[in-house]
C-alpha cells in the first residue's frame, strides 16, 4: 500500500509539472531586463529598424523608388554614427508635405507649419513675413543639444532676399543662422556674439558650438572658420524653428534641417555627402 501511495503521489507531481510546463510554454515571457518587447514595423518593412520607423510616421507612404532612397539616405546617417549625435534631422523635401514634417532621427517628436508652403522634392518655402516650422520639443528636452555643445544645420534651395533667418530658436535671438547676403552667413548657436564668415555660395550651413567659447561654422561639409563666443543657456527654453531666426522670417526654401550635439568635422562631411546624394537623387538643389 505504501509502495502504491508512493507511485500514485509521483503520477500526481508529474501531471502537475506537465501542466505548469505547458501553461509556462503559453504564457508571455518577460525580457530579461524586465523591459517588454514586440516585434515593430521592422517585421514587415523590408528595411533597418529605424528606416521602417521613419515610413510607420508617414500618412502617405513613398513609393518604392523614393524608399529607397530614403533608406540609402538614413542607413548612411546610421553609418556615420549620427542618431547617436543628432535630436533632429528632417528632410523637407519630400513626396509628401507631412512626410516633410517628420524627424527621422526621433519620429515621434516632430514638427508644425504655420504658412510655409510645401512643394514636392524642394521642400518648404517661407514668405518672409511670418510663415515658419516649429518642432514641437522644446530645445532643453533635447537627449543632445546643449549650452557649451550644439549644432544646427539647414540645406536651402532657394535663395532668400534681404537678411533674414533661416534656422534658430523662436523665441530668442542667441540661436540662429541668419542669410546675411550672397556672401556671409551669421551663426549664434546659444551666444550674443555671431560668427560671420564669408560663403561661397553653397547650400548647406551649420554651426557647431564645440564649448563654451567657441563656434566653428561650415558650408557643404566643409570648415569655413571659427570665432568666440560666451555660451548662453536661454536658448534652451524655447523650440527650435525652421525658416525663422533672430526675428527675421525668410523667403527662402528649406529642403532639410537638423539640431543636435556636437559634430565633428568628419561628422559634418559625413552628414553632407549622406545629404547631397539623397538630395541630388530627386533635383532638390
Amino acid at each position: 500500500m505504501r509502495r502504491l501511495a508512493t507511485v500514485a503521489a509521483l503520477v500526481g507531481l508529474l501531471g502537475s509539472t506537465a501542466l505548469d510546463a505547458q501553461a509556462f510554454r503559453g504564457a508571455p515571457r518577460p525580457h530579461r531586463s524586465g523591459i517588454s518587447f514586440a516585434l515593430g514595423p521592422a517585421a514587415s518593412c523590408g528595411y533597418d529598424v529605424a528606416t521602417c520607423n521613419y515610413f510607420a510616421a508617414m500618412t502617405v507612404q513613398p513609393d518604392a523608388t523614393r524608399k529607397g532612397l530614403l533608406s540609402t539616405l538614413v542607413t548612411c546617417v546610421e553609418g556615420a554614427g549620427l542618431f547617436t549625435k543628432l535630436d533632429a534631422l528632417t528632410i523637407r523635401a519630400m513626396h509628401d508635405s507631412q512626410a516633410g514634417l517628420v524627424n527621422m532621427i526621433s519620429p515621434s517628436s516632430n514638427s508644425t507649419n504655420s504658412g510655409m508652403t510645401f512643394t514636392v522634392d524642394r521642400g518648404y518655402a517661407g514668405n518672409g513675413t511670418n510663415a515658419r516650422i516649429l518642432y514641437t520639443a522644446l530645445v532643453s528636452s533635447a537627449a543632445h543639444y546643449a549650452a557649451a555643445g550644439a549644432t544646427m544645420g539647414v540645406w536651402y534651395n532657394a535663395n532668400p532676399s534681404g537678411a533674414t533667418g533661416l534656422v534658430g530658436v523662436a523665441s530668442n535671438t542667441n540661436s540662429s543662422i541668419v542669410w546675411a547676403s550672397g556672401t556671409s552667413i551669421a551663426v549664434r548657436i546659444n551666444g550674443t556674439t555671431a560668427v560671420s564668415p564669408t560663403t561661397t555660395g553653397g547650400h548647406h550651413y551649420a554651426g557647431v558650438r564645440t564649448d563654451a567659447s567657441t563656434i566653428r561654422t561650415f558650408q557643404n561639409g566643409s570648415f569655413l572658420t571659427s570665432g568666440t563666443s560666451a555660451d548662453d543657456s536661454t536658448s534652451l527654453t524655447s523650440q527650435f524653428a525652421v525658416g525663422f531666426g533672430r526675428g527675421t522670417y525668410t523667403s527662402g526654401q528649406i529642403a532639410a534641417d537638423y539640431y543636435g550635439g556636437i559634430l565633428t568635422d568628419t561628422d559634418e562631411s559625413n552628414l553632407h555627402s549622406c545629404l547631397n546624394t539623397y538630395l541630388s537623387a530627386i533635383g532638390a538643389q
